[in-house]
């Protein structure tokens, strides 16, 4: 298990015309912050239903999730939003969650395991029949300026992987998800198991994706 200390700059990619030879675009360092919420506020109680919740948002509005809640389904999230008015689905503790701070850059580089994750500030988004908990790219509709934060994401059932941002299917600049931050996300599989098991806890693809503040562990697979 490690603990995210840093963000993960993915890719930023342009789409040349055919026949055109050019360069991978160098990776870009930027900022992770939480963005404004510029619109409503929306409670997601425990027993409501999280898709239909989202689905009825509006881009710069805050889903705020009930901690120790527990979401069961395959959630599609691809509101495609702008600077200016992210959509949030955060937890209703997360001001509770502690942000890491290390004393060092020994430290913060170390691979050192990171104290495990207070479940109860946590609501859990899970899935029990083998698709991913979380999406974020859906025939061909990407998502756009996205903030996750003080989610607890599993699985009762092995997953190729828990949260993907990408669909392996993007062949244009356009089809990829843009802005999405995930912080103090604890992504997670089954300790152990020989049955249950997740190749992946994210798989990432798409411009200005980052992982920060995070908690991954059990993440592992017997088969090749």
């Amino acid at each position: 298990m490690r603990l995210f200390k840093r963000s993960l700059v993915w890719f930023s990619l342009s789409a040349p015309a055919w026949g055109a030879a050019t360069n991978p675009t160098a990776p870009t360092t930027f900022t992770v912050s939480r963005p404004a919420v510029t619109g409503a506020t929306v409670t997601v109680a425990s027993g409501d239903n999280l898709q239909t919740k989202y689905n009825s948002a509006s881009c710069g509005d805050v889903l705020v999730v009930e901690a120790e809640a527990t979401f069961t389904g395959n959630f599609i999230f691809t509101k495609q939003c702008t600077d200016g008015n992210w959509l949030q689905i955060v937890s209703s503790s997360l001001a509770g969650i502690p942000v890491p701070v290390h004393g060092s850059a020994a430290e913060a580089n170390s691979n050192a395991p990171a104290t495990a994750p207070n479940t109860a500030l946590y609501p859990l988004i899970r899935s029990t029949n083998g698709a991913p908990p979380i999406v974020l790219t859906d025939s061909g509709v990407p998502a756009k300026y996205h903030y996750f934060a003080g989610l607890e994401v599993s699985s009762t059932v092995s997953q190729t992987y828990l949260i993907g941002v990408s669909d392996l299917a993007e062949t244009t600049a356009s089809q990829l998800a843009d802005r999405i931050y995930f912080d103090r996300v604890y992504a997670h599989g089954v300790a152990a198991s020989g049955s249950v098991q997740m190749v992946r806890a994210f798989l990432l693809g798409g411009s200005y994706v980052a992982v920060v503040n995070s908690y991954v562990s059990d993440i592992y697979s017997n088969s090749d």
